[in-house]
């Protein structure tokens, strides 16, 4: 008995040491691992300060993957350098709390703000950084972590943190084509942010600034949805807003993003008189807001000024709106994106100019830049190959072209599978390629991809609406009346748009088994 008594008190005592070892161990895996997600992050944003972001891109990939698989449990006690690192991807990445992709028409917020959690602030920095550097499958799965912690935590599932959240997933559904999934988050978002509002009663500038974002998100995705009616009546009011309230109560990037968003719509739907007004008032703004962030933002919104003058016919004004010396310059230091979207905007103006020569030359020696910073298989390369193919056929470059068009879809069905928007481009304009050069099979396949990513991003049947509508059209004398796109529906307008891809569909007998 005495025997049994000592080896039970042994025994305990030995399972006592191994729980003191076991506490020790994990405290020091937890150590090691927060000491490298953060050294990882720290030189991820490194290199995109450098420019050399096919680094950060594998950099961030890594931070992001080891914050997956580890989970929350081994970021709860972060080091001051972890809390330093964290602090500088937020100003870089969420300034004010908010991040606009001038590309993209969007607008990500902070969702961690009203938590302490290191976890959820992390997942927020790799989430806006992946955006900027276009790495949408890390966004992605950042984002919808987020989301699912917020859900579950005390600490940080805050109606706030919810309605932020849930509206950053809407803004990578976006960005993917994934229009109903962004629809349904955007309203979610909304529903949680209005019941933050109810509960503090009173006045409060962040969640009217919260709002404001995903206000003007649901108005790109309706324009994007081709409602233009609703997108223009939802951008008015969100411009309205923006406007009566004092110029420095908003963020600049919430401000910039709705007026440009507005800007972007009104010219697609030929209302250029109006998209000029708002174009004014946003450079305006911009040289009363007199940062230096605002030199970028200034050569984009000049150029959109220049190109609306040039399809009014305003030579002198296109002339006077925007001069530039040195184009190729733009693509190199920070702020990469509007830089990229900049000088997508020049080529527009030197086609509207004339100068498809000039165009042709700008995108080769743009494409080799954004090939040596962000990598061959990037979707930025991607996007300007397109570019290229666009105005290599306007130069009558038939075969170029179609190499530019190829090379595209190589980069994106690996990043994307065959679905996406930009995809749907690619192969429309191979279908049109291969039409003019009577390659009927060819035309045919390309418009068959083509038409299964407008039934994916639109929600549309073939069969059952679009060919259908685009007879009816055909057969009344209707469809090439000169209807505003706006007063169309959502059929009608793909119709409209896409009718070359329904006739030549159409055209195929179809074979009875």
């Amino acid at each position: 008995g005495t025997n049994r008594s000592i080896n039970s008190h042994e025994l305990s005592a030995k399972n006592g040491v191994n729980r003191i070892m076991s506490r020790t161990c994990h405290t020091q895996e937890t150590r090691t691992a927060n000491e490298a997600v953060v050294a990882w992050l720290d030189q991820a944003i490194n290199l995109h300060q450098s420019d050399r972001i096919a680094g950060a891109r594998k950099k961030l990939q890594g931070v992001f993957q080891t914050v997956r698989n580890l989970g929350q449990r081994f970021f709860c006690n972060p080091s001051k350098d972890g809390l330093i690192v964290l602090h500088r991807g937020k100003e870089l990445f969420l300034e004010d709390s908010v991040s606009c992709s001038a590309k993209h028409g969007t607008l990500l917020l902070d969702s961690s703000n009203s938590g302490a959690q290191f976890y959820s602030s992390l997942l927020n920095v790799i989430g806006a950084f992946a955006v900027v550097i276009s790495e949408f499958k890390v966004a992605k799965e950042a984002f919808s972590l987020l989301t699912d912690f917020h859900q579950q935590s005390a600490e940080t599932s805050r109606k706030r943190d919810l309605g932020a959240a849930y509206n950053n997933k809407g803004c990578i559904a976006l960005i993917l084509g994934e229009l109903k999934q962004a629809e349904l988050d955007f309203k979610t978002s909304l529903k949680y942010l209005q019941s933050a509002k109810e509960r503090h009663q009173l006045h409060n500038p962040l969640l009217e600034t919260m709002s404001i974002a995903v206000n003007s998100n649901i108005g790109r995705l309706y324009q994007l949805s081709r409602s233009y009616s609703k997108a223009l009546e939802k951008q008015e009011q969100l411009v309205e807003s923006c406007k009566t309230k004092e110029v420095k109560e908003l963020p600049l990037q919430v401000v910039f993003t709705v007026l440009n968003n507005l800007a972007v719509l009104c010219t697609t739907l030929g209302q250029f008189s109006k998209a000029e007004q708002e174009l004014k008032w946003l450079v305006s703004y911009c040289y009363k807001m007199n940062r230096e962030d605002c030199d970028f933002l200034l050569n984009f919104v000049a150029l959109h000024l220049s190109e609306v003058f040039l399809i009014r016919g305003k030579q002198k004004e296109a002339e006077k709106a925007f001069r530039l010396d040195d184009d190729v310059a733009m693509l190199a230091g920070l702020h990469i994106n509007v830089r990229l979207e900049t000088v997508e905007k020049l080529v527009d103006v030197f086609v509207l100019n004339g100068k498809i020569r000039s165009a042709c030359e700008l995108l080769e020696r743009s494409a080799n830049i954004i090939e040596n910073i962000f990598g061959t298989d990037h979707f930025n390369v991607a996007s300007l190959l397109y570019k290229q193919g666009e105005v290599l056929t306007l130069a009558g470059e038939i075969s170029n072209a179609a190499e530019k068009f190829k090379r595209a879809i190589g980069i994106l069905e690996e990043i994307f599978g065959i679905k996406h928007p930009l995809l749907l481009k690619c192969y429309i304009s191979l279908g049109e390629l291969a039409l003019r050069s009577k390659q009927a099979d060819e035309s045919y396949f390309y418009y068959q991809r083509a038409m299964e990513n407008i039934e994916t991003i639109y929600q549309v049947s073939f069969v059952n609406q679009l060919s259908r509508t685009y007879l009816e059209m055909t057969s009344s004398n209707t469809f090439h009346q000169s209807k505003m796109l706006r007063d169309r529906s959502k059929i009608e307008g793909l119709v409209a748009e896409h009718g070359v891809v329904l006739a030549v569909l159409l055209s195929r007998p179809v074979v009875q088994d």
